[in-house]
């Protein structure tokens, strides 16, 4: 008998999306004004493909809410641990949240059974998607958030994060 490994790859979104840089991004959260604990291009943890991420302080259980509308396409609510080794990368609950462009809005952090949203369900902006924890790679309790486009399979490209700005709230 011989062994056949096969191997395959895919993500959901467009390969072609183009990012609409006209979209001003909602926060994270409500309330009070937060400190960035890393953004774009942080040497902690956002280099190579992460590079577009910003990283938001919240006191655990804070309210995580949707940047910009779209649906539910991938979310992961299982985890419970996290610490600030590698070895719990793989560990973060997230939300992907899917955009009329065709780019996927990506959170992180979540506590464990936090999140709030289903899948395939259509969110708002604004609309609260779950409650942050302390799950995956990280040294304190953080939002993280990055947009990606995703790569194409024939090409050989893989998902990239995108750069993005955020509206401004009065004060």
């Amino acid at each position: 008998l011989s062994e056949v490994c096969i191997r395959w790859w895919f993500g959901l979104g467009n390969p072609d999306a183009v990012h609409n840089n006209n979209i001003r991004y909602s926060l994270p959260f409500s309330g009070k004004q937060r400190h960035v604990c890393q953004s774009f291009g942080g040497r902690f943890s956002h280099t190579g493909r992460l590079h577009y991420s910003v990283d938001v302080d919240l006191p655990p259980g804070h309210q995580v809410r949707a940047c910009r509308s779209g649906v539910v396409q991938a979310l992961c609510n299982s985890h419970d641990k996290g610490g600030p080794s590698r070895k719990f990368a793989g560990m973060a609950n997230y939300v992907h949240i899917l955009h009329s462009d065709g780019t996927v809005g990506c959170y992180m952090h979540f506590e464990h059974n936090g999140v709030t949203c289903r899948l395939g369900s259509a969110v708002k902006r604004g609309q609260v998607i779950g409650f942050i924890g302390l799950t995956g790679f990280t040294s304190r309790p953080h939002v993280h958030f990055h947009v990606k486009r995703h790569g194409d399979f024939f090409t050989g490209t893989e998902w990239e994060t995108v750069p993005f700005v955020f509206k401004a709230q009065a004060s």
